[in-house]
């Protein structure tokens, strides 16, 4: 049938090709030769002459308005209308008239009519008269029966070829098959039937087709099932190894309580051969007696429980104790097939439980002592944990007290000396407080209590905060503290900011206590490893100060140990600092290092990992490069090691930098540019009480491009008296490189807006009425001093009690804020919020917000506040900034 249509198909074609061709041929030449003259007897000539052609039976030139015969085969300078019918016959006729219409939307329309092709076209010709284009009907009567005898041999010569290559295909078709396939797989199928590898003649001679790849296939299936075969027997001789010569009696029982197996010691208990037992009943086998005491068990076994008892029988004369374990053994649809019976001889052990009883008493009292030591370690744990809570508690709050009056003093007119002997006394309070910290601490990692609080937090924000708090201390000394973390680019990281603030502030604690001169470098950049797929931070501590001898490297990681003795009573400290941050960097997965030389200094590197996990709304810091028009930055006066951390940073965005000693320098240099090669200049001043003249100077000149650096301590209205101090840019130490960039970047409209914003922060008025639960007076006084001008106006009470009896006294919402104290005597702290909560001060009162204000600073306080329904912690002594802070997240 396929290759009939493909006949047919093939006919078809050929038979088109030959009329298109045809016509195109004919309208080509009609075109050519009446392209000079188009007269009706040049037409006539022509059409005359295209006439010759056989297969050409008629052909005539019709005008599409009147439908006349301008020329024709049959006509000879004779006008003639189509309409006439001596002209055409009616059906062809019919059909010209008809197919005329199709010329609207094609330039030539080829039809078929009663066993005639036909062909009708548009045919462009000028009028000879009109002497313009005029188009006309060109209609062709073609004779194919020459081309279509002429094709039906041409097809029936391709047919008789075709059928012939057929043949000769199957035949040799029929000679591979029987060769490659028919006689390879009846071998194969000899060789399979006999249970034998396929010869390796027979894969040879397939070569790579699909028959040799089955045969490899079953040959290697044929050696993995004897190698099968081979581990079954292995595995069936280990388990015959094991059963035989385990130290306990084995049997199996079927559903009908016949014996399947038995091992060696169950044959030689009842001192029979297997074949005596196997195959058998149970109650054949055993003697009467032991068969009606074991009965019961076997048929609850049977019925798919597993069943355990222990049972003592007399054989040959011999008392054996015998525990026995019964297990079914269940078939897939969940019948019991049979029982496994394990049965251990416990003699021995019986017989030895006489002995072990004449030892009873004497565990006994044993077990009695260790469970009274064992509680006694338990209590002194607890009197330790209890211990270190009351001491904290005892501690702090009159810690509170002191340093919130120190706080308090210093607000007030002091003179110079006075003001020293109030810092004198603060400085010493804040050290007893971090010394009570270090030793809270080393408490709670010793006893295992110390938990890590995973959150994410700008890590470059916090070492700025950290290192700012020690600006004043090595101000003071005269030390240069450097912050060299422009290589963070990404400042939002995920781990636990308190522990890292703790270790940054341990180290450059230690870091300003053991130097004199010099500088203290702290350092931050990203690191990757192999270990980790998340990067990790490096921090790094570097000073110049007293240095450690290298074999004391490792042991001023020890508690309560320095590397020198004598710098405990030169420098102070407990020596348990180091020893915290050893352990908070084990806690959070990482390491400190040291490298040191006696006399030149200390470098701390702590490296710890980061969580995968990154914030999707922080920025990339160094952007603000990609818009600052700086190409020149000078630094005059600056830190050496300052400068090349500002180098390294500038470097990478084509920013040339430049170093002066002295503002005289500068202005030599600068004095070559132009007022356009200026604007793309930027200056870095470092303030000096010796030239302070000439920077005043500089900087009224240069105001828009230059920042200097002030000391962290210094009011700018001190410095500048040629320069606006409205629009004095400045960045108090210590700074980066960014702090400084961000500055230049900041208009004066921004830059004085970011001003007034910091001199009216802290006048706001927070709230209204804020009640104080707190029972020490002194304490009273302390939060007064310090929410003054915060708070309208303090309301107090001095237990719990008194608090819900001012709650439910006063109109919906009076009270906007609760600050409580834990433990007070009558009611404490946590009573006395349950009951807020449960509405017992109010239903206006119920969800008011509750600060817990506790000395108790031990693990688990702040989770037992929060418990109680406190909605936030804040521990003593009281810091007046975090207080503050604490109150402005819950007056937005």
């Amino acid at each position: 049938m396929l290759f009939t249509r493909f006949i047919a198909d093939e006919y078809r074609l050929q038979h088109e090709r030959f009329i298109d061709s045809l016509v195109d041929n004919v309208i080509t030449s009609m075109s050519i030769s009446a392209e000079v003259d188009a007269s009706r007897e040049n037409l006539q000539r022509v059409l005359a002459a295209l006439s010759s052609n056989s297969a050409i039976r008629d052909i005539m030139i019709i005008a599409p308005e009147s439908l006349d015969i301008v020329a024709s085969k049959r006509l000879y300078i004779q006008k003639r209308s189509l309409l006439d019918s001596e002209t055409l016959g009616k059906k062809e006729l019919d059909e010209l008239l008809q197919h005329k219409h199709q010329l609207n939307d094609k330039v030539r329309v080829i039809y078929h009519h009663d066993e005639n092709w036909y062909a009708l076209s548009w045919l462009y010709l000028v009028d000879p008269e009109i002497r313009r284009l005029r188009a006309y009907y060109f209609w062709i009567h073609i004779d194919s029966t020459q081309h279509e005898e002429k094709l039906n041999q041409q097809l029936g010569s391709f047919t008789f070829n075709f059928l012939i290559i057929i043949s000769i295909m199957v035949g040799l078709s029929f000679w591979l098959l029987n060769y490659f396939v028919t006689n390879p797989l009846t071998k194969i199928g000899a060789t399979i039937r006999k249970g034998l590898p396929i010869p390796k003649d027979i894969i040879k001679q397939q070569g790579g087709d699909v028959i040799a790849r089955v045969a490899i296939s079953y040959n290697k299936a044929i050696k993995q099932a004897q190698e099968r075969a081979e581990q079954l027997e292995k595995t069936r001789h280990y388990i015959d190894g094991i059963t035989q010569h385990v130290p306990v009696l084995l049997t199996y029982v079927d559903r009908e309580q016949k014996y399947r197996f038995a091992n060696k010691l169950y044959c030689q208990l009842f001192k029979l051969n297997e074949d005596e037992i196997v195959g058998n009943t149970v109650k054949s086998v055993l003697p009467v007696d032991i068969y009606d005491r074991i009965q019961d068990h076997l048929f609850n076994a049977l019925k798919g429980n597993e069943t355990a008892f222990e049972i003592d029988v007399t054989i040959g004369g011999v008392r054996k104790y015998l525990i026995t374990t019964y297990t079914p053994d269940f078939a897939l649809n969940g019948d019991v097939e049979g029982v496994f019976a394990c049965i251990e001889d416990v003699t021995e052990l019986k017989n030895s439980e006489e002995q072990l009883a004449k030892y009873a008493s004497d565990m006994e009292f044993n077990n009695w002592a260790l469970e009274e030591a064992k509680e006694q370690a338990e209590n002194a744990s607890k009197a330790k944990a209890d211990f270190l809570a009351t001491m904290s508690h005892e501690i702090r709050t009159p810690m509170n007290g002191v340093l919130g009056m120190l706080d308090s003093l210093k607000s007030t007119p002091l003179n110079k000396e006075q003001t020293e002997q109030v810092d004198i006394a603060s400085r010493s309070a804040l050290s007893l407080m971090r010394i009570i910290n270090d030793i809270l601490d080393f408490s709670k990692i010793e006893s295992g209590k110390l938990e890590i609080d995973i959150n994410e937090f700008d890590v470059v924000k916090l070492i700025k905060e950290t290192a700012t708090s020690f600006a004043k201390q090595t101000h003071e000394k005269n030390i240069a503290l450097i912050l060299d973390i422009d290589e963070i680019t990404l400042p939002i990281i995920s781990s636990d900011s308190v522990r890292i603030k703790q270790i940054l502030t341990n180290l450059i604690g230690n870091a300003v206590k053991f130097t004199e001169s010099g500088e203290i470098i702290v350092k931050a950049q990203y690191v990757y490893s192999k270990d980790h797929h998340a990067p990790e931070i490096k921090l790094q501590v570097s000073d110049t100060g007293i240095g450690i001898p290298e074999d004391k490297c490792d042991l001023i990681f020890e508690h309560f140990s320095q590397a020198d003795t004598s710098t405990t009573r030169q420098f102070g400290g407990t020596g348990l600092g180091l020893s915290i941050v050893s352990k908070l960097c084990e806690l959070l997965g990482g390491e400190i290092v040291v490298k040191s030389k006696l006399g030149l200094g200390s470098t701390f590197t702590v490296t710890l990992p980061l969580s995968s996990k990154h914030s999707e709304n922080q920025q990339f810091q160094h952007c603000i490069f990609h818009d600052f028009t700086a190409k020149h930055f000078h630094f005059v006066d600056i830190n050496s090691s300052f400068f090349n951390a500002c180098e390294r940073t500038l470097s990478k965005f084509d920013i040339a930098i430049h170093k002066h000693k002295n503002i005289t320098l500068l202005e030599e240099d600068i004095k070559k540019l132009n007022e356009e090669q200026l604007s793309s200049h930027f200056y870095v001043l470092n303030w000096s009480t010796e030239d302070n003249y000439d920077i005043d100077r500089f900087v009224s000149s240069y105001i828009a491009n230059t920042v200097t650096l002030l000391p962290f301590n210094t009011s700018i209205e001190g410095h500048f008296k040629q320069a606006d101090v409205q629009q004095v840019k400045y960045c108090k130490t210590p700074c980066t490189l960014l702090d400084i960039v961000h500055r230049l970047a900041q208009t004066e409209d921004s830059y004085a807006t970011v001003s007034a914003t910091a001199q009216t922060k802290g006048q706001t008025t927070l709230f209204k009425h804020v009640l104080v639960v707190e029972d020490m007076p002194i304490n009273q006084i302390v939060v007064t001093q310090m929410l003054n001008g915060a708070v309208e106006q303090l309301d107090f009470a001095n237990n719990g009690l008194e608090a819900l009896t001012k709650l439910k006294e006063h109109e919906d919402n009076y009270y906007e804020l609760v600050l409580m104290d834990c433990l007070m005597p009558v009611m404490d702290g946590y009573e006395a919020t349950r009951r807020i909560r449960k509405r017992e001060a109010g239903e206006h009162n119920q969800y008011i917000p509750i600060i817990a204000m506790t000395a108790n600073a031990m693990n688990g306080d702040k989770e037992k506040c929060f418990d109680a329904g406190m909605d936030e912690y804040i521990s003593k002594p009281l810091i007046k900034e975090d207080l503050i802070a604490l109150l402005e997240r819950f007056s937005i």
